[in-house]
């Protein structure tokens, strides 16, 4: 009761002062010049003997995969008979498993094929298990030797997640792969070595050209920003965060992330990164248009809640200092 007292008292109506700067924030207008510079504009020529050079500095980035060399036994299950009557059991023991993307059961006529693939591989897990014991026993047994990059998705995320724990020479038990059943081997782990100049070439002349084109990017902007005057520019009418303006040479979502970063900034002249170029601007001229009553209005309501969530949120915090909450759940003792 006392709280909610309190927060009636927390009813003030705005002072003129804060109508003022909220109605200059939504309504400001700016009249601007600007310059779009696109990564595609800046002109690099990859140099071989730099290249090498910043991959014997920077070669330990540049290392082979992981790889695994496995052995692995595959248990198929499409071989196993099954019955009309027990696809139907089957299906009456599991229904609530099968549904669709709306998450409504499906009848067995619908789920039929997934119902048959089921249950085939619970027929083929004694199968399974039995290759995996044979395989232990290293028993004449259909193996296939694969060479595989970490996390290949030839094998399940369940796979290996259990490869990544186990060792060389460690088998991992039968886990289901689609209508199978594989049980892997690992015969040798092998790990990363640094990739020759060659090998790496491709991958190194991506990031190298990369890195030399922000650095030029980065110096061009530089540049344009402190000879602005001599730059050949855009100018666009009266734009304000409200305006819904798209921007000549930008997109309507790049023109609406600009327009919301340039009333962020307090830069007359400054440059604004967009996702693939960058806009340098100078703010020409500035205006507030005259308010009109129904904004007016809405500026008053708009102060006044905001006025009303800072003081009660503030006064929570500070009770809650106070008089810390405590929670009594009945039933519970310590």
């Amino acid at each position: 009761m006392l709280i909610e007292k309190s927060m009636k008292l927390l009813v003030t109506k705005p002072l003129k002062l804060e109508k003022e700067i909220i109605a200059a924030a939504a309504n400001v207008s700016d009249k601007i010049s600007y310059k779009i510079i696109s990564n595609s504009d800046i002109e690099f020529t990859l140099n071989e003997d730099e290249l090498k050079k910043y991959w014997e500095e920077n070669k330990s980035n540049f290392k082979t995969n992981t790889k695994y060399n496995l052995s692995i036994v595959w248990t198929d299950s499409s071989l196993a008979n099954v019955t009309q009557d027990e696809i139907q059991e089957y299906y009456a023991t599991n229904s609530f498993n099968y549904t669709d993307n709306q998450g409504k059961q499906l009848s067995l006529e619908e789920a039929k094929d997934k119902v048959t693939s089921d249950l085939k591989l619970k027929k083929s897990k004694k199968n399974a298990q039995k290759d995996y014991i044979a395989f232990k026993k290293s028993k004449a047994i259909d193996a296939k030797t694969v060479t595989l990059d970490k996390g290949d998705e030839l094998l399940s995320k369940e796979i290996w997640s259990a490869i990544y724990s186990k060792s060389n020479g460690d088998i991992i038990k039968p886990k289901v792969i689609g209508n199978s059943y594989a049980t892997v081997k690992i015969e040798q782990i092998i790990l990363p070595t640094v990739k020759s100049f060659e090998n790496a070439h491709q991958e190194v002349s991506k990031v190298f050209t990369d890195n030399r084109k922000k650095e030029l990017l980065d110096q061009t902007v530089n540049d344009s920003v402190a000879n602005f005057s001599n730059l050949e520019t855009l100018k666009s009418d009266f734009i304000s965060l409200s305006s819904g303006t798209t921007l000549e040479g930008l997109s309507k979502d790049e023109s609406f992330e600009f327009i919301k970063q340039l009333f962020a900034s307090s830069m007359q002249i400054d440059s604004i990164m967009l996702q693939d170029k960058v806009v340098i601007y100078s703010i020409l001229e500035q205006k507030i248009p005259t308010i009109t009553e129904k904004q007016i209005d809405e500026i008053t309501n708009s102060t006044s809640s905001l006025k009303k969530s800072t003081f009660e949120n503030n006064l929570i915090k500070e009770l809650d200092k106070l008089y810390p909450t405590e929670l009594f759940v009945q039933g519970l003792t310590n």
